[in-house]
């Protein structure tokens, strides 16, 4: 009975773990909005359902050996996760991306989920004999979803920033095997743990083989954090999606200007600032200029890695701290003259920072006559700018808009809000900030009840991941 509990926990563990794993396989080529996420829970559960209909079946004649089996098959195709999901991402690459990402979690997914949801019915029905059906099903599902609660955190929390997707996979399949060896498959369970040895080998072999412009990768529990060189600038990207670039030149606010980027613009509306808040940190630039300014700045950024990052390479001036940005400024009872809210979840969009609530919170941070800037990348038009424009302008009595007027299918846009007039004075340096000014479109508020921004976003997202595909 002890045996066969273990078994379901170790399979509830490796179905959660691999349903993340496959997540952050597919997130370099498809990103994570919410269409990845409804594919790959989309593909869990119809495994999940198969498995266990396949399961059932099989319990009509249970057995150590049969529950062994599955283990052993999910070891396998968990091991193929490890050395075969990079390869695989990248043959569906050349498909739409909404087709690629729902063969690429139907593949990633079901090899490995399906023998797992076969082992709880074998658990089930081994240990109904001794305990009644009722409390073997209660016991079995106890200890599978007891599994897949630590599957989840610890793959979500420890596994992949520390070791990466492939030696994850490879760690979880032979956590199944071992199960297996347990169980009693003894003879194929030693040799899958051999060639599981001989494939994280292969992998960390593979692993140090990087193209020559990238010069660093780390794994993060937000993705893949990688600074790459292009010609003169560095860019730090995660999941293949650009989030900053240190440019030599492009290193003070009246270069950032220059360049179409009108959060720089700050400071010249408000020249008595003396403190600013920065959420989001990408590559440090915007926290860097401020603070060559005189400000006083503390910056927020959500991921740890990406903080150690550009804080080991660029240094990073004033107060880092590592967090959720809603999370510090509802904590935090200091005030800010400045605040740019320049935060991006890959190629999609923080939405619980971008609800009404969230910007009446915000503007309680900011001191009289001071100044929000919202960085979105979109267009002017679009359902996502007309929500967040309407949204702030819910919050904040006085609101502007402003495109970088680049000639990139997608635009830098800035929507700033005070409680005094937003205007834009005569200085040379805010001609260009002038010529983007735009009315965005009427649009729905947003609230931590009704919140769409996911939806309305999907398709510009898809638009950005695919951008960054061709231009990385």
């Amino acid at each position: 009975m002890k045996r066969a509990l273990v078994a379901a926990a170790v399979a509830g563990a490796a179905g959660m773990a691999v349903e993340l794993l496959a997540l952050r396989a597919l997130a370099p080529a498809f990103g994570t909005t919410l269409s990845t996420w409804a594919w790959l829970i989309a593909a869990t559960l119809l495994a999940g359902a198969v498995g266990a209909l396949v399961g059932a079946r099989a319990s009509r004649a249970p057995s150590a050996r049969r529950t062994a089996a599955a283990l052993l098959l999910a070891a396998a195709a968990t091991g193929g996760l490890a050395v075969g999901h990079a390869p695989l991402v990248g043959a569906l690459l050349p498909l739409p991306v909404e087709l690629g990402t729902a063969l690429g979690a139907l593949a990633l997914v079901t090899p490995a989920v399906l023998p797992c949801a076969a082992v709880v019915p074998l658990a089930v029905a081994q240990a109904a004999p001794r305990l009644g059906a009722g409390p073997a099903a209660g016991r079995t599902l106890c200890a599978s979803t007891a599994g897949s609660l630590v599957g989840t955190l610890g793959t979500a929390l420890a596994l992949v920033p520390a070791l990466g997707v492939a030696a994850s996979a490879g760690v979880v399949a032979a956590a199944l095997a071992a199960t297996a060896l347990l169980v009693g498959a003894r003879r194929a369970a030693l040799a899958l743990l051999a060639a599981l040895g001989g494939a994280a080998g292969l992998g960390r072999v593979a692993d140090r083989r990087t193209p020559a412009d990238v010069l660093l990768e780390r794994p993060s529990s937000h993705g893949l954090v990688s600074l790459v060189r292009r010609g003169d600038a560095v860019v730090l990207t995660v999941d293949g999606v650009a989030q900053g670039t240190r440019d030599p030149g492009v290193e003070s606010l009246a270069a950032l200007r220059a360049r179409g980027q009108h959060v720089a613009v700050l400071p010249v509306l408000h020249p008595r600032a003396r403190t600013a808040l920065v959420v989001g940190l990408g590559a440090g630039l915007l926290t860097s200029a401020l603070a060559v300014r005189g400000l006083d700045v503390t910056t927020v950024e959500v991921d740890d890695v990406v903080a150690d990052v550009v804080r080991s390479r660029w240094g990073v001036p004033g107060t880092l701290v590592v967090g959720d940005g809603r999370a510090v400024w509802r904590r935090t009872t200091a005030r800010f003259d400045l605040v740019a809210l320049d935060a991006f979840a890959g190629e999609g969009l923080p939405a619980h920072l971008l609800t009404r609530e969230a910007f009446e919170e915000l503007r309680a941070r900011i001191t009289p006559g001071g100044l929000l800037c919202v960085h979105l990348v979109g267009e002017p038009a679009h359902a996502t700018t007309a929500a967040v424009a309407a949204t702030l302008a819910a919050a904040f009595p006085y609101t502007l808009a402003t495109r970088a007027g680049s000639r990139a299918p997608v635009d830098d846009l800035f929507l700033f809000a005070s409680d005094t007039p937003v205007t834009l004075p005569p200085d040379p340096t805010l001609d260009r900030a002038r010529a983007g000014v735009f009315a965005p479109p009427p649009g729905v508020v947003v609230t931590d009840d009704r919140n769409p921004l996911d939806r309305l976003h999907e398709p510009m997202a898809r638009r950005l991941r695919a951008l960054s595909r061709r231009d990385g």
